[in-house]
């Protein structure tokens, strides 16, 4: 091939993905260069053309790609190109790519890159690979998107992961999907499944966010401590009372209501209401899909709800925690868990059965004792969730007179926005790590799954870095990785139209949560925390995948020493690494029965997981609402649809 023998040498300047890249080309959009370059850096393509603003583009973009000959109109004289190319050449870094095969390549500029012709689309896909990773395509860099040797490959297996996902959809276990599955760095199957809602208005695509609820905790929480942990600014077996001024607690006389009953070990109910009928449930999915209760939105003005609106009924708020054993615990009752390991020893200690909590908590705990090793590996000692009953009272049941929780607009005093023209009083998110502190530890930290757990270390290392966890991120990883999708708070910076909604919260906000995080504890804490919180398309969280698949490397970057990935991603106790879960030694989950006993990721309560293979060098990420319009829709569980399209995956490839 042509382009073969036109690659630029070794040393040649790399486009930056942390930075936003103008490229400019001709009338006839090169689609295969720009879908590929979406998924390295953001872009904006423009033609050069009389009515565009070089000066205000130039100003936004620090770097600018040519494609082919000089892509001005005809209309544009020469003197005024002229101006053009001298505004433009002093852009820092500049590249060259000839996309046509044919015709003089733009005219160079000082200082600027001639790249090679790459004429057709999968061409143009290795441009941008050269681009973006350099002319050294071996593997490990970045995730190849390439034709797939079907001599390694079978494309029949693959092609199960459709009509898996088409029965979900019909059985309504999801609205729709995302699925995504990597093999030695190359994407081998990558597409989107269904609409946002059962309304059927919008299609989901590739580049929609999903709320991926407990991914938070490893692409989020556990990432960040690992970067604490490189640069030496989080010690994970210091205790937490070093990390902050005041760690003095005044314990006060439990009651009912701030301790937790663990009648059943699996069934955990921190807020003492009992876990419905799960069929009785189904059938409010039912009502509600139907268009019978849509969503309730809110004045402005005030809290009331619309004098039209439909009474709904209130359904009690759980945090996700809670509800996450309860939907493992279900999908074990009814046989529909993932094939069973042999049995091994269990090195972790299960919750002892008790009729008293006092039996087993200790009156001398102080959270400030406990170390990032123990939130991390969920030994910490700590109950499942946060006590908030008297913290979600649903909002449409308050009096207009009471302003003491919640208000209709953007205020001062209530500057946390929970969901649409809700906004909660920041005394209340106070209140919350005054909760926090003053919980009672299990004497012997037996393992207990916490976002208790998450949401403490998130909260420790925004104390040690002065900062939000989402700019500590931003800064040292998802910027840099050229991450466009993933992100915190998405109705800051995505269009509504590509966020795709979770549940018709009946319990607490009373309306459609779409862009505001789904679990109550997360919200109450401003949508960013270390439990839940992040939103993501698959192809973002599947780069993250692969950073860690390459030891700590993506592109020509480091950002985890190889000793720091295996530290964390190493098993500890039972199925948990550090921050990360694992398949568990016995019994059944939501993975594949192929997966490697080294495979490590999480599950999200919304309907979400993501998966990391490095003896099989395979990823598997999959997205879904299946929380809309009732999280008590556990259909997907009973399906085992995540766990029978991670089959066909590994089937896929020879298992």
């Amino acid at each position: 091939a042509r382009h073969a023998l036109e690659v630029p040498s070794e040393d040649v300047a790399l486009v930056d993905v942390a930075r936003p890249t103008l490229i400019i080309g001709r009338k006839k959009r090169p689609e295969a260069f720009l879908a590929e370059f979406e998924w390295y850096s953001p872009f904006k393509y423009v033609t050069g053309q009389r009515s565009l603003n070089w000066k205000d583009l130039k100003n936004q973009f620090q770097q600018v790609i040519w494609l082919d000959t000089l892509p001005f109109s005809e209309k544009v004289s020469p003197q005024r190109q002229k101006v053009i190319w001298d505004s433009l050449g002093q852009f820092a870094r500049q590249f060259h790519v000839g996309l046509t095969g044919s015709g003089n390549p733009s005219p160079p500029v000082e200082g600027g890159q001639l790249m090679a012709r790459y004429p057709g689309s999968e061409s143009e896909r290795l441009a941008v690979q050269v681009l973006c990773s350099g002319p050294n395509l071996e593997y490990p860099k970045r995730i190849l998107r390439a034709a797939v040797d079907t001599a390694e490959v079978n494309m029949a297996m693959l092609a199960r992961i459709d009509d898996i996902a088409y029965n979900a959809i019909r059985n309504r276990a999801m609205p729709g999907c995302q699925v995504m599955v990597i093999h030695k760095g190359q994407v081998i199957f990558e597409k989107a499944y269904g609409y946002h809602t059962y309304r059927k208005r919008r299609r989901v695509q590739l580049s929609d966010v999903y709320d991926i609820a407990s991914i938070t905790k490893v692409a989020g929480t556990t990432l960040a401590t690992m970067l604490m942990y490189e640069f030496g600014d989080l010690d994970l077996s210091a205790s937490l009372k070093q990390y902050y001024g005041n760690t003095k607690i005044t314990l006060r006389k439990d009651t009912s209501s701030t301790m937790i009953l663990h009648d059943n070990p699996e069934l955990v109910d921190t807020l003492h209401l009992d876990v419905p009928n799960l069929d009785e449930l189904d059938l409010s999915v039912e009502l509600i899909d139907e268009g019978i209760v849509d969503e309730l939105p809110f004045k402005s003005s005030t809290l009331a709800p619309e004098s039209t609106q439909v009474s709904l009924p209130v359904m009690p708020t759980l945090p996700d925690s809670i509800l996450s054993n309860i939907q493992k615990k279900s999908a074990e009752l009814t046989g529909q868990g993932s094939a069973s390991r042999p049995n091994k020893s269990v090195s972790e200690k299960k919750v002892p059965k008790v009729r008293s909590s006092i039996a087993v908590l200790s009156r001398t705990s102080n959270i400030f004792t406990l170390t990032p090793a123990e939130l991390l590996t969920h030994h910490s000692g700590l109950q499942p969730g946060l006590p908030l009953r008297g913290l979600l009272t649903p909002v449409d049941t308050l009096p207009l007179s009471d302003t003491t929780r919640y208000w209709g607009a953007p205020h001062p005093d209530f500057p946390i926005e929970v969901a649409q023209n809700i906004f909660l009083r920041q005394t209340l998110q106070d209140s919350v790590w005054q909760l926090m502190k003053h919980l009672l530890l299990f004497k012997n930290k037996p393992y207990q799954y916490s976002d208790i757990n998450m949401v403490l270390l998130q909260r420790t290392i925004d104390t040690i870095n002065q900062a939000s966890i989402a700019t500590y991120l931003e800064e040292k990883l998802y910027g840099p990785l050229g991450l466009q999708h993933l992100c915190y708070l998405p109705r800051e910076t995505l269009p509504v139209k590509r966020i795709v909604p979770t549940e018709l919260d009946l319990g607490w906000r009373r309306q459609l949560l779409r862009g505001y995080v789904h679990d109550p504890t997360a919200a109450l804490m401003g949508g960013i925390a270390g439990n839940a919180g992040i939103f993501s398309n698959v192809r973002d969280l599947a780069i993250l995948g692969q950073l860690l698949l390459n030891k700590g490397t993506y592109g020509q970057k480091r950002f985890f020493s190889p000793e720091t990935v295996v530290k964390f991603t190493k098993r500890r106790k039972g199925h948990r690494a550090y921050g990360f879960d694992m398949p568990p030694e016995r019994g059944t989950y939501l993975i594949s029965q192929y997966a490697s006993d080294q495979t490590f990721g999480h599950t999200g309560f919304t309907g979400t997981c993501l998966w990391i293979d490095p003896v099989n060098d395979l990823i598997f990420v999959f997205l879904s609402n299946r929380v809309h319009p009732s999280s008590r829709n556990w259909r997907l569980n009973r399906l085992r649809v995540r766990q029978r399209m991670h089959d066909a995956a590994y089937r896929a490839i020879g298992f």
